[in-house]
């Protein structure tokens, strides 16, 4: 099979994600379409780029492929001023796809990157072509405690919206 891209060892930080040089892989296709879509890669808990060495090469000779290196992971710092969350994470990817893709990008995420993935093509809208998940995870601790919060004031509202009402009253069930 001919590759059409050679992912090189050479260290890319093009783009900056809190004033941190972040480093990313992009290969295009020899000819590519205008109203093709892009491909962004994102790792997952432990990984980097280099997770997807084997699928650049191959998706590459028909989309323009973006792969980055999530904070703290990978070629990309570890700065220790800054809280590690599936917010910071997700707001990078969304970021990333803002301003370096600015087109409509299928978001494939592994494992802690589908969740960072799922979260930023809902940001994303019409920049969002789909996402694609592999052994994604679960919520995170803080999205755990927030949820079970919305979870309790949705299920007052339901209580009182439609429990109150005459048509839920005991005498109309005798």
């Amino acid at each position: 099979m001919e590759k059409s891209v050679l992912i090189s060892d050479e260290v890319n930080y093009a783009w900056n994600f809190l004033n941190y040089p972040i480093h990313t892989i992009t290969a295009k296709p020899k000819e590519e379409s205008p109203k093709s879509c892009a491909i962004l890669l994102i790792h997952g808990f432990g990984a980097s780029t280099d997770h997807w060495r084997f699928n650049i090469p191959v998706l590459s000779q028909k989309y323009e492929v973006h792969a980055i290196d999530l904070l703290g992971f990978g070629k990309s710092p570890k700065p220790t001023d800054v809280q590690y969350s599936s917010h910071l994470w997700k707001d990078q990817v969304a970021t990333y796809v803002k301003e370096v893709i600015k087109k409509p990008t299928f978001i494939v995420g592994n494992s802690l990157g589908g969740y960072a993935s799922l979260a930023a093509s809902a940001e994303l809208k019409e920049l969002s072509a789909g996402v694609v998940l592999l052994n994604a995870a679960g919520m995170f601790s803080e999205e755990k405690v927030s949820n079970k919060s919305l979870l309790q004031r949705s299920l007052k509202t339901f209580f009182e919206t439609f429990f109150t009402r005459e048509c839920f009253s005991s005498k109309n069930y005798i």
